[in-house]
Formats: structure tokens, C-alpha cells, sequence
């Protein structure tokens, strides 16, 4: 499995070892991930190499024999169809949602932020049903979201997990504020202020 990480709002790594009940830690998570570390910002997704032809219309993704690589390769082809607009909207149809009812079988998991400008789907250009993602304000991780990806690696075999950033993130920028100017900020919101704090403060 390949993890793919990048952005302005970061995910920290630390954490323990994997316990004997099988659940893993933040560290552990990502190791067991396989660390292929690499820039995964929005920015980063529009280079232009050159990628495998993309799987069009209906065709299912074979994710059981799909690697990490193949499935970032797939991820930025989308990319490319997004910003050149020329999207494929794959998989679609009501034919494909009564496939989806028997079970899912995405191939990459995304942690991102919550902002409504990401529409993590559209801007891979991806079909329903490919991608678990999850989503939280600043894109910090919590043990939710954890969970959320433990259950994607362990149970449905997911071969890739990207953490994808953004610019102009508001948590990010109220963070910033909390640090630097000593702006207050509502109690929801002082989870994640300090969560962002430590990478605000380097």
C-alpha cells in the first residue's frame, strides 16, 4: 500500500506501536501505508507526466491486484482530465449504483480538508464508489478519522492513502491568527487550533 501525503494543514505521524487487539496508531498507520511519501497538494496533482490511459465509462477498477502506484496513477490522470476539462465522469449509471448496493471496493482512500471547494470526486474525476475519503476542518487528523482509515486498510484493502492540502485553508488561517495576533476562538474550533498550532509555531 502506498501513502501519499502534502498541503498546508499536516498530519502528524507520532504515536505507539500497533497494539495486540490489531488496532493501529497514527505511526503505525502510516508505516503499515508504506510510506511512499510524496507531495500530494492540489498543485501537485496538475504536473504534467505522462500516465496510463484512464479507465473509461463503466469498466470496474480491478482493486484486488491494484498497487499503490497504479492507484496514484489513476488518481492523477483524473486530475489531468479536471483541469484540462475534459472529464469522464465515470461510473455513474443507475446500472452502476445497483452494482455499488452489493458492496464497495474503493481504491484510494483521501483525508482532506472540509472546505466546500474541494470536491475530492470531481477533481480526480472519479466514479461512485472509487474513493473512501474523509473530511474534517483543517485536515487535521483526530481518532475518528483514524479509525475511518484503519477500517479502509484493514477491511476493504485499500491499496493508497493521500492526504491532500489545499490553499487559502480558514482553519489554517485561524490558526495563524490564534498564534501570531492572539485571537480567541470558539470552543469547537480549539480542537483543531491546537492540532495546527505545532506546524504553525515551526
Amino acid at each position: 500500500m502506498g501513502a501519499v501525503r502534502g498541503g498546508d494543514a499536516g498530519a502528524g505521524a507520532g504515536g505507539t506501536k500497533m497494539n495486540h487487539e490489531g488496532n493501529c496508531s497514527k505511526r503505525e498507520l502510516l508505516r503499515l501505508a508504506g510510506l511512499a511519501v510524496a507531495g500530494a497538494a492540489l498543485q501537485a496533482c496538475q504536473s504534467s507526466a505522462s500516465f496510463i490511459s484512464p479507465v473509461p465509462g463503466e469498466a470496474r477498477l480491478d482493486v484486488a491486484e491494484m498497487s499503490g502506484q497504479r492507484a496514484l496513477e489513476i488518481l492523477l490522470e483524473g486530475n489531468h482530465r479536471f483541469v484540462d476539462g475534459r472529464p469522464l465522469h465515470p461510473r455513474q449509471s443507475e446500472k452502476w449504483r445497483q452494482e455499488l448496493a452489493k458492496g464497495q471496493h474503493p481504491f484510494a482512500m483521501i483525508h482532506t480538508c472540509a472546505d466546500s471547494r474541494l470536491p475530492v470526486d470531481a477533481i480526480f474525476d472519479q466514479g461512485l464508489g472509487d474513493l473512501f475519503v474523509t473530511r474534517v476542518v483543517g485536515n487535521v487528523l483526530t481518532d475518528a478519522v483514524l479509525s475511518s482509515l484503519e477500517f479502509g486498510a484493514g477491511q476493504l484493502h485499500v491499496p493508497l492513502i493521500v492526504v491532500l492540502g489545499h490553499q487559502g485553508c480558514d482553519a489554517v488561517a485561524a490558526a495563524v491568527q490564534a498564534v501570531e495576533g492572539g485571537d480567541r476562538v470558539s470552543n469547537y474550533l480549539s480542537g483543531v487550533v491546537r492540532a495546527i498550532t505545532p506546524a504553525v509555531k515551526r
